[in-house]
C-alpha cells in the first residue's frame, strides 16, 4: 500500500535545520521550484527517508493569501509523488533533506508544479545517491 501522507516527521521545522541545507548542501533548479538539498546517513536507523521543507519568497509574493495558496500547491504536489521519490532511492540508509522554493509566477498548474517537483527530485537522486 502507497502512503500519501505527509507526517509531522516528514517536515523540517527547525530553522537552525533549514540554515544547514541552505549553507551545507547543494542546488538543483528547475523552473518554478529550487530545491536545496543535503543527504545525511539515516539518524532514525529506520531505513530510507526524505524530510522536507516548502518556501515562497515575500519579495515576490507579498500577499500571504499567494504565498500560502503556492505551498499549499507544493505540498500537494509532493504528497502526490512521494512514494516514487522513496522508491528512487537506492540505499536503505540514507536520508535526503530537501527544501523547496517555489521561484515562478502565480499563474501555475498543478501538472506544470508535478512536472518540475518530480524532475527536481530525481536531477538530485540521479547525481547525488550512488546505485548498490
Amino acid at each position: 500500500m502507497k502512503c500519501y501522507t505527509l507526517r509531522p516527521h516528514e517536515r523540517i521545522k527547525s530553522p537552525l535545520e533549514v540554515s544547514a541545507v541552505y549553507s551545507q548542501g547543494k542546488k538543483v533548479f528547475v523552473y518554478p521550484i529550487m530545491a536545496f538539498y543535503e543527504l545525511n546517513p539515516s539518524s532514525l536507523g529506520c531505513g530510507k527517508s526524505i524530510r522536507v521543507a516548502f518556501s515562497v519568497p515575500k519579495r515576490r509574493f507579498k500577499r500571504a493569501v499567494d504565498r500560502n495558496y503556492l505551498k499549499r500547491l507544493m505540498r500537494e504536489a509532493y504528497r502526490l509523488q512521494k512514494p516514487q521519490f522513496l522508491n528512487s532511492i537506492p540505499s536503505d540508509d540514507v536520508q535526503l533533506n530537501l527544501v523547496l522554493i517555489y521561484n515562478g509566477k502565480i499563474d501555475v498548474s498543478m501538472d506544470k508544479l508535478k512536472l518540475s517537483m518530480a524532475d527536481a527530485v530525481n536531477k538530485i537522486i540521479a547525481t547525488e545517491i550512488p546505485l548498490n
